[in-house]
């Protein structure tokens, strides 16, 4: 119903509004997201000796590879490393993700890179530079649990299928584990989603004056379940792009090590990494983006974009095809970078706390 009504009222092309925002930041969102992955992993790992002693055992039949190595880390670590990835990725293009919200939720905005100059100087004189980050307290506290969540069941999610079906091959499993991971994350932490965007898609007055308060507010005019108004499209949308973002740079880091001789994919270098990060986050976030256009209304106008089908159409009719893919090159730039930093950062502090740990586990 959702997609129906923004094809009806807006046209095909609203519902790539913004896409061109996500060109832009997405690239650079996936790509500091895997980056800063990676090089927390590849911290931890180089603290941590390679033992037997596996907080994710390998289970029978399952063959110890370089994916089975980002295993040797206890879930809390798993947790804080992978939030620690979430949160300096999301930090980074805040201020391009507020601007994107605005153009995918507003439909009177017509995006270009001159207007997203001008809104990001209006709002740096009306708010200040605070204003630049607003409800990114309310990311933050999605995207720590998201990326934690995430990345620490990718493994476990990936071993699975690897017993259950070892007829996969590698990118299937990786698709299959990453897309399994995002969904189970994104619904733990979607009302902190939802709060974001909300608080984002204003310009001026702010819509909340806190995030409890926002809860409350929302929960009294609306009920509970609006927390999860717009679910359904996000859940459309991140099992193929967490799918894909995963199964993209892992299968990236194999040919990387194969290309480069490498002993082990933790001895690829920090900026391969962050470039193979960035080239997941530009393929997952092009395929996936008019779903987020949808999701972004749904949760901005719940009322009138209640089904993804409805959203699409209304969008299409009203406002055109481009409008499925406006602020996409915004993502091209921000996503990217911070899905490539999050990788690394996860990667390289594995890799320091196993080098850490390796004295200890020796003697």
């Amino acid at each position: 119903e959702t997609f129906r009504q923004i094809h009806t009222t807006e046209g095909l092309v609203a519902l790539y509004r913004g896409a061109s925002i996500v060109w832009l930041k997405g690239p650079l969102t996936v790509g500091l997201a895997f980056g800063v992955n990676d090089v927390l992993k590849g911290i931890l790992h180089k603290r941590r000796a390679s033992d037997e002693h596996d907080q994710y055992v390998a289970l029978p039949g399952q063959p110890v590879t370089d994916g089975a190595a980002a295993q040797k880390l206890s879930a809390v670590e798993s947790l804080v490393v992978g939030g620690a990835a979430g949160a300096v990725a999301k930090t980074v293009i805040a201020p391009l993700d507020r601007i994107k919200i605005m153009y995918q939720t507003d439909k009177t905005r017509r995006f270009s890179w001159r207007d997203v100059i001008f809104r990001l100087k209006e709002i740096h004189s009306s708010e200040g530079v605070p204003g630049l980050w607003r409800g990114h307290g309310a990311t933050l506290l999605r995207v720590v649990p998201y990326s934690a969540t995430s990345f620490t069941v990718f493994e476990p999610y990936k071993a699975w299928l690897r017993y259950t079906v070892p007829d996969l091959g590698d990118v299937q499993v990786r698709f299959l584990a990453g897309a399994a991971a995002g969904a189970t994350a994104t619904t733990l932490t979607y009302p902190l989603d939802l709060l974001r965007a909300r608080m984002a898609a204003h310009q001026g007055t702010a819509a909340y004056d806190g995030y409890l308060r926002a809860v409350s507010q929302i929960v009294r005019a609306e009920g509970t379940l609006a927390l999860w108004s717009g679910l359904k499209p996000t859940l459309l949308g991140i099992v193929p792009y967490s799918g894909i973002s995963f199964s993209v740079f892992g299968t990236l880091k194999v040919y990387i090590k194969q290309a480069q001789g490498l002993q082990s994919q933790s001895d690829i270098g920090t900026f391969t990494r962050l470039g193979a990060g960035a080239f997941a986050g530009l393929v997952a976030q092009s395929i996936t983006y008019p779903l987020d256009i949808v999701r972004r209304r749904s949760q901005v106008h719940p009322d009138q974009y209640r089904t993804v089908l409805g959203s699409m159409r209304t969008i299409l009719q009203g406002e055109g095809v481009m409008a499925l893919f406006k602020g996409l090159s915004m993502n091209w730039v921000k996503g990217p970078v911070a899905i490539s930093i999050s990788f690394v950062i996860n990667d390289l502090l594995r890799a320091k706390i196993a080098k850490r740990s390796a004295p200890a586990a020796t003697t």
